[in-house]
């Protein structure tokens, strides 16, 4: 089975990325590669981290002893981190339980802490790289004096990349344990208060469930496919994020056959006005991944104008992927990359704070004091 392509409007996937996608739909397919497709195959799976999630797939089906020895070595290095880091992200939410569930506060896990929490498919051999918890805004501020109290401190330490995340950020900077590694991301929404794209913090918090690892909650299934379409279209960094379609992906395999799932996506999407990041994403990843879309579904979102729709999948087709570890980004990888990002500044903060953000950022870069790069 052949990769979905785009036909005919742009945003074809690379050429190097082709048997990755394959084989991310139809694990089977592996057993017809020769020496040199395995070796770009687990380069790319590599680079883009998902090199423990095709063992997953490759182990549901069965297929793992058609894998030749020298590459299944990699693959299972991936289950194996994923496993390690699976177990750091656990013993942090133990401890974060201990502290934080005598404040009675909701606790909601996001993105890969919540996939691990219901035992979703797209959670095996997904690596996890920190715990997202978010809490209510009028809370977060006791949240975070609680958990420094017990030892948590903060890893940014310039003052205005603080300011930046407490006055114009969904987040506040991230806290890592005493002895840990696992940072903890304590958000009060899903999208930047500041942007053009408000979601209804209040919403989600209401429609969210219990799931066994009290006393943690999770989003509702409609609300974990916005919060994946809303982290994958608008963060500012938008280089190599096909694991993020994959979560896309994973999520809608995993609700979408239940019982009036599209109508709830459908309502949620409308109440808090996602409906054109929404329409993007379930098109890209029908596209590149063969996920499961409702046709009527995608119809009833009304696309985009079809030069602007056209726009969008080249510049996602030339920036979403690993680029090729032998060539690196080009230049057109980088053109795109820049474009997003703009776009993504340009959708998350009004025109002043934009200018404002972007004149403090290019003095620091001219003064040699540039950090790493902002999440936002």
């Amino acid at each position: 089975m052949s990769a979905p392509r785009a036909k005919g409007d742009g945003g074809a996937p690379p050429a190097h990325c082709a048997v990755l996608l394959r084989a991310l739909i139809d694990p089977l397919c592996v057993a017809r590669l020769g020496p040199g497709e395995w070796d770009l195959l687990i380069r790319v799976s590599r680079r883009a981290r998902l090199h423990g999630t095709l063992h997953a797939r490759l182990a549901a089906c069965h297929a793992l002893d058609r894998v030749p020895d020298r590459a299944l070595a990699h693959l299972e290095s991936g289950a194996a981190v994923a496993r390690y880091r699976l177990q750091l992200v656990r013993w942090e939410q133990h401890h974060l339980a201990q502290v934080l569930a005598p404040l009675g506060v909701p606790l909601v896990l996001l993105k890969g802490a919540a996939y691990a929490a219901q035992a979703l498919p797209l959670a095996d051999g997904r690596s996890l790289n920190d715990v997202d918890v978010m809490v209510p805004a009028g809370a977060i501020a006791r949240v975070e004096h609680v958990l420094r109290e017990a030892g948590w401190r903060g890893e940014v330490d310039d003052p205005y990349d603080d300011r930046y995340y407490r006055e114009w950020s969904h987040e506040i900077p991230p806290l890592v344990g005493p002895g840990r590694s696992v940072e903890v991301d304590l958000h009060h929404t899903i999208l930047p208060p500041t942007g053009r794209l408000r979601p209804d913090a209040a919403r989600l918090f209401a429609e969210a469930r219990p799931v066994s690892e009290a006393p943690f909650r999770v989003l509702a299934p409609a609300d974990q496919v916005l919060h994946a379409v809303v982290h994958l279209l608008q963060d500012t960094d938008s280089a190599e994020r096909l694991r993020d379609l994959v979560d896309l992906d994973g999520l809608l395999r995993a609700f979408g056959t239940q019982a009036g799932f599209w109508a709830s996506l459908a309502a949620h999407t409308a109440h808090h006005g996602l409906q054109r990041p929404l329409w993007y994403a379930l098109d890209l990843a029908r596209r590149w991944l063969d996920a499961p879309v409702d046709a009527h579904f995608l119809r009833d979102l009304h696309a985009p104008p079809v030069p602007l729709s056209a726009l969008m999948r080249r510049l996602h087709g030339a920036t979403l992927f690993p680029v090729h570890p032998d060539v690196g980004r080009t230049a057109q990888a980088r053109l795109a990359w820049e474009l997003l990002r703009l776009r993504a500044l340009w959708m998350r903060m009004p025109a002043t704070l934009l200018l404002r953000h972007g004149a403090h950022k290019l003095l620091r870069a001219l003064r040699g004091r540039d950090q790493a790069p902002l999440k936002a």
